[in-house]
């Protein structure tokens, strides 16, 4: 007998399924403007992608691990530059539990709010063979390199950097941030 959950986490598993045609459509548009196309983000928020990890009780379709994992494997398979996205909006939805419930109701009052969020650390290693790299290494066609240029510029964004996660949780307590961001 199918559960309530195991249905839904099916729906959502079958929505990635047909979206993998539109997602391929547009993989070359979105390697050339370095972003996510408009129509796959549009069908992303549609489908409860983007919400797919986000706590009933603040509008999110709340999926088990298992099941976000093989939507984001999904449209990874058609375009990773997608699957990322769908993981890094989607997933990290599972944090919104720890938000206060007023403040969460507040954020997620209507469907089309999306997300996104991280937790890594900030890559010595990284960095330290990024630099041996050369700068070379941001403009090589190798798959692998571009891996390695992608991974490092990761490291380096804002929202990861240890320097703004004073600010970051300053931000999500309500706190003053009179502490500069970069």
């Amino acid at each position: 007998m199918a559960t309530i959950a195991s249905a839904a986490a099916a729906s959502l598993l079958d929505a990635a399924r047909s979206l993998v045609p539109l997602v391929e459509e547009h993989a070359q548009q979105g390697e050339r403007e370095r972003r996510l196309p408009d129509p796959v983000a549009r069908a992303f928020r549609e489908s409860g992608i983007f919400r797919m990890c986000r706590p009933r009780a603040l509008g999110g379709l709340e999926a088990d691990p298992l099941t976000a994992m093989q939507v984001i494997e999904e449209l990874s398979r058609a375009d990773g530059a997608a699957g990322w996205c769908a993981m890094i909006c989607g997933a990290t939805g599972v944090f919104d539990a720890y938000l206060p419930v007023e403040g969460g109701k507040e954020m997620f009052a209507s469907p089309d709010v999306v997300t996104a969020g991280v937790f890594a650390p900030s890559g010595r290693a990284v960095d330290l063979a990024f630099t041996a790299g050369g700068a070379a290494a941001l403009y090589a066609e190798s798959p692998l390199q571009r891996c390695f240029r992608d991974v490092h510029a990761v490291t380096q964004h804002a929202l990861v950097a240890p320097h703004t996660r004073e600010v970051q949780g300053r931000v999500l307590l309500g706190l003053d941030t009179e502490l500069p961001m970069f």
